[in-house]
C-alpha cells in the first residue's frame, strides 16, 4: 500500500515533517516505544538471553543480502558509483546521557531549528516491556542515543549480515573465510570423535559445519571454477572421516551416507528461495530478480 501510495503521500509527509523541524514539536507517539524480547539461545530463565528487536515478517537476513546484492550489481552493470555506509550500531548507540549529547551538540556548533528538534526528540521518551498482549508500566529512557561523530575510513572487506563484501561484489573472499571456519570446525569435530560411524556423522556434519558452507548462500554462491572447487574438494574430505567409507568413490560415499553434492544443494537452496518470492512469501519485489514470462494456455 505505501508503495503503490508513495509519490501522493511524499508531499503531506514533507509537509509534516517540515512543520516538526521548524516549530520543534513532534507527536508525543515518537517518544514512546514497546519493547518485545526476542529470545536468542540458552536458558530462557536469564534476561541476558534475549534481545530487543525481531525480524519484519517476510523479512531476513538472506532477504536483505539479495537486495542488497542485486541494487551494487544494477549499479555495477549501470556503470554508476554505489557507495555504500556500514555503521557499528553497539559503538554508534551507547549509553550517553542525553544532558551530555546536548552539550556536545552545542560545543559544535549545533543550533537553532535542528538543536531544538533533537532536544525535544529525546526529551521525554518513555518505553515499556510488551509481551503477548501485556504491558509493563512506561519508564523514562535518559540514555542510548547516537555518540560522537565517526569519521568515515574506506575498506576492501566488510563483513554484512555474515557474509563477507568486498568492492567488486566477489564472494571469493566469502568463500575463503568461510571455508577456514568450516574446515577448522571439521578439524575438532575429527579430533573429538575418534570412532567415526555413519551415525555420528550424519548428526554432526550437518549441523556444525553445513551451516558455514550455505548460511544465505543463495547470496554469494559460487561461480568461478576456483571457488566452486573449494567447496566440493572440502565434502570430499569430510566424507572420508567415516571409517567404513573412505576407500569408496566419492560418489558411492555420498550414496551411502544420503547426501548429495553442494552443487545439486545449492540448487535446490535457488529454487525454494524463487518459490517463496514467487509465492508470496517473502516481502520482497521478485521483479528485480526475475523476468516472469505470462504465456497463454
Amino acid at each position: 500500500m505505501l508503495k503503490e501510495c508513495a509519490t501522493t503521500l511524499s508531499h503531506p509527509l514533507l509537509y509534516i515533517f517540515e512543520e516538526s523541524l521548524t516549530s520543534g514539536a513532534i507527536p508525543d507517539d515518537w517518544g514512546k516505544a514497546n519493547i518485545t524480547p526476542i529470545f536468542k539461545k540458552g536458558s530462557k530463565m536469564k534476561v541476558l538471553n534475549y534481545c530487543p528487536h525481531g525480524f519484519q515478517s517476510g523479512r531476513s537476513c538472506l532477504t536483505q543480502l539479495l537486495k542488497y546484492f542485486q541494487d551494487l550489481e544494477d549499479a555495477i552493470e549501470a556503470k554508476e558509483d554505489a557507495d555504500v555506509i556500514y555503521l557499528d550500531c553497539k559503538k554508534a548507540f551507547d549509553t550517553v546521557p542525553h544532558q551530555r549529547l546536548f552539550n556536545k551538540l552545542k560545543a559544535v556548533g549545533t543550533e537553532g531549528d535542528i538543536w531544538r528538534w533533537i532536544q525535544v526528540f529525546l526529551e521525554n521518551r518513555k518505553q515499556r516491556v510488551a509481551i503477548r498482549g501485556v504491558n509493563s508500566g512506561w519508564l523514562d529512557v535518559w540514555s542510548g542515543v547516537p555518540q560522537d561523530v565517526f569519521p568515515l575510513q574506506s575498506t576492501t572487506e566488510e563483513k554484512d549480515l555474515g557474509v563477507y563484501v568486498t568492492p567488486d561484489t566477489s564472494p571469493t573472499e566469502h568463500i575463503s573465510k568461510a571455508a577456514a571456519k568450516a574446515n577448522s570446525m571439521l578439524g575438532k569435530t575429527e579430533r573429538t570423535f575418534t570412532c567415526m560411524d555413519k551415525e555420528i556423522f550424519l548428526a554432526l556434519f550437518p549441523t556444525l559445519v553445513r551451516p558455514y558452507m550455505e548460511y544465505a548462500v543463495q547470496a554469494w554462491s559460487p561461480y568461478k571454477k576456483k571457488d566452486i572447487n573449494i567447496w566440493g574438494k572440502f565434502q570430499r574430505r569430510a566424507t572420508k572421516l567415516v571409517p567404513q567409507l573412505s576407500e569408496l568413490p566419492y560418489n558411492e560415499r555420498l550414496d551411502a551416507l544420503g547426501l548429495t553434492t553442494l552443487q545439486e544443494r545449492r540448487t535446490r537452496s535457488d529454487m525454494t528461495e524463487v518459490f517463496k518470492m514467487l509465492n508470496g512469501d517473502e516481502d520482497i519485489d521478485c521483479s528485480q530478480f526475475l523476468q516472469i514470462e505470462q504465456r497463454k494456455v
